[in-house]
């Protein structure tokens, strides 16, 4: 069964509707005290106004009203479940009472009726915003699914095989809130060796059905199954709910030579279905997928940069990681084929011609090493192809400036990058502002 720990993408914001009496009524000038049912009755409606305002994605909790320091404590009852306070009433008289919530719960405040809450809270380091919309919905409901995201990493060693992948991860685990964990290699391969054959097979005959083209034999299907749920079976063991695989180096090229597979299948099954997954170990392009998976709803395409074309400021990305699912994970898969690996006649590797999604504009990034720094741009994919001898999926990417986004990527960032359908640039910007990450378009 789906849960939103096992699948981040399914993650929604918890609204705490707070209704802030004024520690004392200035009756000098004219107001009148208002009863605590008075109040209770304002925060019921403006709660039912807001449910009807936000999207699926917020859950809107029952308002509570705050008069004294009991009233705060009161809201711990909840606490599990909130992730941002809405305030009704933050003018005269409430001060003491919103800074000590903020301060006490460490969570967003938002609203306060424009009378200076954002920068009352935010010059004291606490976070805050004017009002709530769905658009600050769904830029939180990435960061909390960032958070919620544990990524179970495959390597003997834990230098990743592509040198630009992030590597002080418990720097990240701090700042992003996000965690790992390790599985050596040969234990990945063992729990491979143990999966049921059966449903092995079942989903290669589901996954042969479907292709358009099956270029090799269906038994290194199979054996690229048997990864994808030898992975998901760790992935359960481990709590963890994104993947990155050092594959491509000792000791776990070996251990793909004897078991004639690679892990590519395995990570578009797992982006499919909005599990974030990348190859080389590659902690950078994971971080990468699942800020656009999360942001788009949609599965994504890693792969290398090239520059096939500068004066037509055409990039390449090429690789066997390509989603099934780019138009969205609730969409049908795109048509799809099943090849050999490339170099070797086994190792599944799928090609998805890019030409046939509903959209051309594509947005294209990546994380720098240290993740504090993330390069943009977008284009327009014109061409797809599979290639021979070399990771099958190759397609081409009109840019406004392949030189300029090429040598910042080699330069700072890494040749691994990540491209979704759609432009979400405006989104990116927002989220890497609430993340505190710099962002860099090309």
């Amino acid at each position: 069964m789906k849960n939103e720990q096992q699948y981040p993408i399914d993650v929604k914001i918890g609204v705490k509707p707070v209704v802030i009496v004024p520690e004392v009524i200035p009756r000098k000038l004219g107001e009148q005290p208002v009863s605590r049912q008075q109040t209770q009755r304002r925060g019921d409606e403006a709660a039912k106004e807001l449910r009807q305002k936000l999207t699926a994605e917020a859950r809107v909790l029952n308002p509570a009203v705050i008069e004294s320091r009991k009233d705060l404590e009161g809201l711990k009852a909840d606490l599990q479940e909130t992730d941002v306070y809405w305030v009704l009433g933050a003018g005269r008289g409430r001060a003491m009472h919103i800074l000590e919530l903020a301060r006490r719960y460490l969570k967003p405040l938002i609203g306060g009726g424009g009378v200076g809450l954002p920068p009352f809270l935010r010059s004291r380091n606490l976070e805050a915003y004017v009002s709530l919309d769905n658009e600050l919905i769904s830029l939180m409901k990435v960061r909390k699914a960032i958070e919620q995201t544990k990524g179970l990493v495959v390597a003997s060693r834990r230098i990743p095989s592509c040198l630009s992948s992030a590597w002080d991860l418990e720097e990240i685990e701090t700042r992003l809130k996000m965690g790992f964990e390790f599985v050596s290699d040969e234990m990945f391969f063992d729990e491979m060796n143990q999966v049921n054959q059966e449903e092995a097979q079942e989903l290669a005959d589901e996954l042969i059905s479907g292709a358009e083209e099956v270029h090799f034999d269906r038994k290194y299907i199979t054996k690229s199954t048997s990864m994808y749920l030898a992975a998901k079976s760790l992935m359960d063991e481990y709590g963890c709910n994104a993947l990155a695989v050092r594959c491509c180096e000792h000791p776990f090229l070996d251990l793909e030579i004897e078991h004639e597979t690679t892990p590519c299948l395995a990570l578009v099954l797992m982006n499919d279905q909005g599990l974030p997954a990348s190859c080389q170990g590659d902690i950078s392009a994971l971080i990468t997928t699942m800020m656009l998976i999360y942001t788009s709803k949609k599965s994504v395409f890693i792969g290398n940069i090239g520059i096939p074309s500068q004066e037509e400021n055409l990039i390449s990305i090429n690789h066997s990681v390509p989603g099934l699912k780019m138009d969205g994970i609730k969409e049908p898969r795109l048509p799809y084929s099943l090849y050999s690996f490339g170099v070797v006649d086994w190792g599944t590797a799928v090609y998805v011609d890019m030409m046939k999604g509903k959209e051309k504009e594509v947005t294209v990034a990546r994380v720098d090493p240290l993740v504090k720094k993330l390069l943009v741009t977008k284009g327009e994919v014109i061409k797809s192809f599979p290639v021979e001898k070399h990771c099958k999926q190759m397609t081409h990417i009109k840019v406004p400036d392949a030189a300029g986004f090429l040598h910042r990527a080699y330069t700072d960032y890494g040749a691994h990058v990540t491209a979704v359908y759609g432009d979400y640039t405006h989104e990116l910007r927002k989220l890497a502002d609430l993340i505190n990450i710099e962002v860099e378009f090309i």
